[in-house]
């Protein structure tokens, strides 16, 4: 009886080894693709602010040509 119970403890024990194995393979997993994650983001981040400068460009323009033709129009005789 002891000697089953050894056995079970035994294989019960290599079971525990392997799942923390496995737990500490999915874990570097996760990290590397955490990693990855934020080294994209910062990617993505770059070209859409270069995007937002070049939406609100329009906008300054426009304001730029409104605040003219106010000044412009004071100035007519």
């Amino acid at each position: 009886m002891l000697c089953k119970v050894v056995k079970a403890l035994t294989a019960k024990e290599m079971t525990l080894e392997s799942s923390e194995r496995t737990v500490s393979d999915v874990t570097a997993s996760l990290q590397e693709k955490e990693r990855a994650i934020k080294a994209t983001s910062v990617e993505i981040t770059k070209p859409r602010s270069r995007v937002d400068l070049k939406l609100q460009e329009p906008q300054h323009l426009k304001n730029y040509g409104d605040h003219s033709e106010t000044r412009g129009q004071g100035m007519r005789p």
